[in-house]
């Protein structure tokens, strides 16, 4: 979004969430007591200097920010007005927003993250993103991961206590002092090249490893 698409009121909550935003999570995330399953799916294609894309459902966004910060990650984030303040706040926590969605400036985000790995860099996306439905996978997933041939890699976030949001994707925000796990799933290697009509069948193959990974995570508890 344009910064004159923004009033004066807008300017100032973009202004206050991307700055305060940022010291807040930070605040809640060195009280929570982290447990990491599954790091070692990644161990053999680190070993080889091989990077991925990460993909998690899009209510796992705020834990995920605080443990993948200063990583260099680049993240698809939506061109929509609520994209501005997600954007604005993770840029402070050293991710490389690009902004687009499957709805709005998609084709130049699509090929912009395709890059992203093989110019050595890791991504992430959030497959239900921006507006779901949820836990539905969006085709971009699929083409960002076959261009630019990077295993998907599945991670989940489980929190005890935490707060659910009343949004279509039940946004999670672990208390603090929660117990935190972060579930690392298999990589899952998809096909460089497909025909068109492999997209739907692909596009479930990734959902089947996120809620298997999703269900790991909650299962921890």
């Amino acid at each position: 979004m344009r910064k004159q698409d923004f009033g004066l009121k807008d300017r100032l909550l973009l202004w206050l969430v991307s700055s305060l935003g940022p010291v807040l999570l930070l605040a809640f995330g060195k009280t929570w007591r982290i447990t990491w399953v599954g790091n070692e799916s990644l161990r053999e294609i680190r070993d080889r200097g091989g990077k991925v894309l990460y993909a998690s459902w899009h209510k796992n966004i705020l834990p995920l920010a605080y443990f993948y910060r200063k990583q260099g990650l680049h993240i698809m984030i939506s061109e929509h007005r609520d994209g501005e303040f997600i954007a604005r706040t993770v840029k402070r926590l050293g991710f490389h927003p690009l902004r687009g969605s499957s709805t709005r400036g998609g084709s130049k985000a699509l090929f912009e993250m395709s890059q992203v790995g093989r110019r050595g860099f890791d991504a992430a996306i959030t497959p239900d993103g921006p507006k779901g439905p949820k836990h539905e996978v969006q085709p971009g997933t699929v083409v960002i991961a076959s261009r630019a041939n990077l295993p998907v890699v599945p991670v989940a976030v489980s929190a005890t206590p935490c707060w659910k949001l009343k949004s279509w994707d039940n946004f999670i925000i672990p208390k603090p002092l929660s117990r935190v796990v972060i579930s690392i799933g298999k990589p899952l290697h998809l096909p460089e090249k497909f025909e068109e009509f492999e997209i739907e069948s692909l596009c479930q193959r990734v959902k089947e490893h996120l809620d298997e990974n999703e269900a790991q995570a909650k299962n921890f508890f």
